[in-house]
């Protein structure tokens, strides 16, 4: 079996070890430098300050063990292609492109919307996809 993983692995274009391959995120690095495209921290020019807003708006989920050393029942549940679709949700591809950022002030066009948000506006993929969509 390792053999067959091995020949998969080496099909993929990209300067990557198997050993160094932890997720499918290091893969999907290795592309991103295969192709030239530096990562959002080295390729754009932004301030401590819109960096740590940015960063509240973040995020992740977590796994946690509350009850040990105890058979309990659980569902499994196939997280493999979670980064991928989010990337593609989030249209981040367009932002890996890009040849720089600015940040508009949206507050108040933020409050007005979150003030007459139904549930079923958030399905909708456009969706407060921009600032000017907003208001």
């Amino acid at each position: 079996m390792l053999n067959a993983v091995r020949i998969e692995f080496d099909q993929h274009p990209i300067n990557l070890n198997p050993d160094g391959a932890y997720s499918s995120a290091s893969i999907a690095k290795a592309y991103l430098s295969a192709m030239n495209i530096a990562r959002p921290k080295d390729h754009f020019k932004v301030s401590g300050k819109a960096h740590g807003i940015a960063m509240q708006s973040y995020y992740g989920g977590r796994a946690e063990c509350r009850i040990r050393k105890t058979p309990v029942p659980v569902v499994h549940t196939d997280f493999t292609s979670q980064y991928p679709s989010v990337n593609a949700l989030l249209g981040n591809w367009g932002l890996l492109k890009a040849h720089g950022v600015r940040f508009e002030n949206c507050t108040d066009a933020a409050r007005r919307l979150l003030s007459k948000v139904r549930l079923a506006d958030v399905f909708e993929p456009a969706f407060g996809s921009d600032c000017h969509s907003l208001s």
